[in-house]
């Protein structure tokens, strides 16, 4: 069941890079994939040079906050906040 409360978190400095940005996006999403799992089951992902993260359970959906908190201390994300 999918909820529908989102984390939207905001690329830094990575959206000036040229060619190899996409080499820069990938690896800062794994960090964040790995910096979660240790909190529940989310699914991170890019859409239009923002990362997304949403929970997939009820679990997840609790902690929220915590999510938020991973979001907000990774480097390279300037900004996180929930949608």
């Amino acid at each position: 069941m999918k909820y529908t409360e989102l984390i939207l978190a905001r690329l830094g400095e990575i959206t000036l890079k040229g060619a190899n940005r996409n080499t820069f996006e990938k690896r800062l999403l794994t960090t964040i994939r790995r910096r979660l799992k240790h909190i529940g089951q989310f699914n991170a992902f890019k859409s239009q040079s923002r990362f997304w993260i949403e929970p997939e359970d009820e679990d997840s959906m609790a902690a929220i906050d915590d999510a938020l908190h991973v979001a907000t201390t990774v480097f390279g994300i300037v900004s996180a906040s929930p949608v």
